[in-house]
């Protein structure tokens, strides 16, 4: 008995000492920082942990996938969302594009640095701005009847737009634009916040002249362009287009405040991209 009562007291501490990992306290890790992001010494054999990142405090976890988990924080007095990816995944390639992206509808990446840590291996840290007012998807719940009401969908319209051709114009296709990716962020506006598209993690970049690419990843299946999901078409590929009917999408949820397909499992959204019939789209499902 004692034996057990010994082993369970283990894994209960083992639990504990992941819980306390994830809320990473007050101590650092080994920090090795992405090179051209933030500087360090080169003659060094050991890489301390930087200003930035000492000055990085976590908080609340704000969401949690197979991605990886984001955090509330603050750095410098700032609050700022990070968003802690495993190094194994694509997070370096969305780090370091969305660090070259500067567009005032495009969410703000800090910085970004690789850790070492203790308990949980590998990850990477990006530490990007934080937006307070959520998601296209939990502002836009109700139709749009009034003047002011089809005002704001306008303009919060006209912004997703906006990023969207600089993304284009610079090569760079989004991949994923659902209502989760597109945050709102508090401003001075006469709405009171500005639309800022987030979540690259999908995201590519096409050289001058080519117009599509291998998809990373499929995207949000509420959103996808039907020949997406075609046993003939080429789901595979990523393009302008795709984004540009996603958006189409984000227009329709705004005016009517009604996810596309909402109700629908991922496999009824699939078989059901293709019925667009007026009766359909009434339903409130399409």
């Amino acid at each position: 008995m004692e034996h057990i009562g010994s082993a369970r007291t283990s894994e209960v501490l083992r639990r504990v000492m992941v819980i306390a990992g994830r809320c990473w306290s007050a101590c650092f890790p080994e920090i090795r920082v992405l090179q051209g992001l933030l500087t360090w010494e080169k003659g060094s054999q050991h890489l301390e942990p930087l200003a930035p990142l000492k000055s990085l405090v976590f908080d609340n976890l704000v969401s949690e996938g197979s991605f990886g988990q984001i955090f509330g924080g603050t750095w410098c007095g700032r609050r700022v969302a990070i968003k802690v990816l495993r190094s194994e995944s694509s997070g370096i390639e969305e780090a370091v594009l969305m660090k070259s992206l500067c567009h005032p509808n495009v969410v703000e990446a800090i910085f970004f640095a690789e850790v070492a840590h203790e308990l949980m291996g590998m990850q990477l840290w990006l530490v990007q701005e934080f937006c307070d007012c959520g998601t296209w998807g939990s502002h836009c719940v109700s139709p749009r009847n009034a003047w002011a009401g089809l005002c704001e969908a306008r303009d919060m319209c006209a912004e997703v737009c906006s990023a969207c051709n600089w993304l284009h114009s610079r090569g760079v296709l989004h991949g994923d634009l659902a209502d989760g990716n597109v945050l709102l962020s508090s401003n001075d506006s006469w709405k009171g916040f500005v639309c800022k598209v987030g979540d690259f993690g999908s995201a590519c970049k096409v050289p001058n002249g080519v117009d599509k690419v291998c998809s990373k990843s499929l995207g949000t299946v509420n959103f996808l362009a039907p020949e997406c999901l075609e046993p003939e078409g080429d789901g595979s590929m990523q393009s302008r287009e795709r984004d540009v009917f996603a958006f189409a999408r984000l227009m329709w949820q705004a005016l009517t405040g009604q996810r596309p397909f909402f109700g629908c499992s991922a496999i009824q959204a699939a078989g059901n991209h293709r019925k667009f019939t007026a009766d359909f789209w009434k339903m409130g499902v399409g």
